[in-house]
């Protein structure tokens, strides 16, 4: 009788020791030790000012552009320290999508937004193009909304199709890292669902990471979640060992509500 394979975790695409973060003589993050699964959700909780958005802009490294902003320790991407000063960071940010806590589409046609970043990559015919535009967009569950008016402004959408749009200009450059920064704090209750939605669809193919100030929204898309707290990772756990089962007294807090 054949017997199925046992059922593995999924490997770990991103691997912090010891990560400390400066904003010129202030210290951000302290000692930061954490890892994130390829193919699941990861979801970084705390109250403000704790260190979450820091955290992901290390992983793409967005400080790059700020000349007193460093970062010390060791962050691995599939091994490869992406720390290392002589890393190539344009190639690393095109396998790192990002988006952020209010949507900012390029003042462009949807088509062009999409297209914009492949284009900087890769040296494609009009109907390659077209054809990884239209997979983009599928992907961010747009499509069938806009397929009609690719050539109109991307300003002109709502802010839930403007938030999908920049999901979808993240996916076009067919990364392995997705980061959300609060994609829904800007949205009403249907957009929200409908991001979430695509999160939970999107954690087939990527090592998804959100930042989220809403518990209830951890508790419903992440597989992990990370407890943040004055700069340091508290505590990591399953969602419901963080939610249910908290170990550290400021975790049990925090998501009991008595300070946020």
């Amino acid at each position: 009788m054949s017997t199925s394979p046992p059922h593995r975790p999924p490997a770990d695409k991103i691997v912090m020791h010891d990560v400390n973060f400066f904003y010129g003589a202030v210290q951000a993050l302290h000692d930061v030790n954490l890892s994130f699964p390829d193919r699941s959700v990861t979801a970084l909780i705390g109250p403000s000012g704790c260190g979450k958005t820091t955290l992901i802009r290390i992983i793409n490294r967005l400080f790059d552009m700020y000349p007193d902003q460093r970062a010390t320790g060791t962050v691995l991407v599939d091994g490869e320290d992406i720390l290392d000063p002589g890393i190539n960071v344009a190639r690393l940010r095109a396998r790192i999508g990002m988006t952020f806590q209010r949507p900012n589409p390029f003042p462009m046609s949807i088509h062009e937004n999409v297209a914009f970043g492949i284009a900087l990559h890769h040296d494609l015919s009009r109907s390659e193009m077209d054809a990884r535009v239209e997979a983009a967009l599928r992907d961010a569950a747009l499509w069938d909304e806009v397929k009609e008016i690719l050539d109109h402004s991307a300003l002109d959408l709502s802010g839930g199709q403007q938030q999908r749009l920049c999901i979808a200009r993240a996916i076009a450059l067919r990364p392995e890292i997705l980061l959300f920064d609060e994609p829904c704090a800007a949205l009403d209750p249907v957009s929200t669902a409908r991001i979430e939605d695509l999160i939970d669809d999107l954690r087939r193919r990527y090592c998804v990471v959100i930042v989220t100030h809403n518990m209830e929204q951890a508790a419903r898309v992440a597989d992990r979640v990370a407890f943040m707290y004055l700069g340091e990772a508290i505590e990591t756990g399953s969602a419901e060992d963080i939610f249910i089962r908290p170990k550290d007294p400021r975790t049990r807090d925090y998501v009991t509500g008595r300070f946020g």
